[in-house]
């Protein structure tokens, strides 16, 4: 080989790299420069270090958390109970805020009184006819509730009013009704209703249940019972009420075993008692 060929074969090897743009060569140093994005879990929190941990106001949180998101990807820097409490609070707020409007109509004086007249239509017997009628008049005078005097799946039977529940003062003409298990009593203390005479007695609770009790069977069971000694149920307290809404055409949809609380409740607002 020629002397000096090969020094002049590497110096054109280096010419030649020194012309290719400054972008080409430069790209393998600039990839290896970049910086890897960090990729950070949100979901799980590394534990702290009891030594090294800094104080709440360095660590940017504060006394009383703020929920900053519902997501689970956002740390909200917040302890399970305290995230439960929070939810618990957010949920009812967004209730309070987009609160339902209630659609239940109330079962007036006068749609009771037309209620009785129909149960005569739909009733299968005399018997039966005087227990509905009973049973709708003191739910209406007494702002009854269905599971205080019918039996539901889910109740005992010692929770519905019972025959030695109920007393009727002839001397004042006035009702005591004892509610053993009011719905908003936690403690199980009991309560006692004063009903008054009505006017009329159509609607009277005292009177239809002088004429109830006349033919109620002696047991001491639940107050409402049928004469074979079987206790009203709210599935068939619904259906007769559904059958004599549907008698005097009205929308049974809109009416249901609380309409006659609200209704009576909506009776004594407009009449100015209290």
């Amino acid at each position: 080989m020629p002397r000096g060929r090969g020094r002049r074969c590497r110096q054109d090897l280096v010419g030649d790299r020194e012309q290719l743009p400054q972008r080409v060569r430069m790209a393998p140093r600039e990839e290896a420069q970049q910086q890897q994005p960090v990729v950070r879990n949100l979901r799980r929190r590394p534990p702290a270090d009891a030594d090294e941990e800094a104080p709440l106001e360095r660590r940017g949180r504060v006394d009383e958390p703020q929920l900053v998101a519902m997501h689970p990807d956002v740390d909200i820097q917040v302890n399970e109970p305290q995230l439960a409490a929070l939810s618990e609070k957010l949920l009812g707020g967004c209730d309070r805020l987009y609160k339902s409007k209630d659609l239940r109509e109330p079962i007036t004086i006068d749609i009771l009184i037309r209620l009785n007249a129909a149960l005569t239509h739909v009733c299968s017997s005399r018997n039966e006819t005087i227990m509905f009628q009973t049973a709708f008049n003191l739910a209406f005078a007494a702002f009854l509730r269905v599971s205080e005097f019918a039996i539901t799946s889910n109740v005992i039977h010692e929770h519905v009013l019972h025959r030695r529940d109920v007393y009727i003062d002839h001397v004042k003409n006035q009702l005591f009704v004892t509610i053993k298990f009011p719905k908003t009593d936690q403690k199980g203390r009991s309560t006692t209703l004063v009903v008054d005479k009505n006017e009329s007695n159509e609607i009277c609770p005292l009177h239809s249940l002088k004429a109830f009790l006349q033919i109620r069977p002696g047991n001491d069971g639940p107050l409402f019972c049928h004469i074979n000694g079987n206790s009203l149920t709210r599935f068939h307290f619904q259906t007769v009420l559904n059958k004599g809404l549907q008698f005097l055409n009205l929308n049974t949809p809109r009416f249901n075993t609380h309409s006659f609380r609200i209704g009576a409740a909506t009776s004594v607002f407009l009449s100015g008692k209290r």
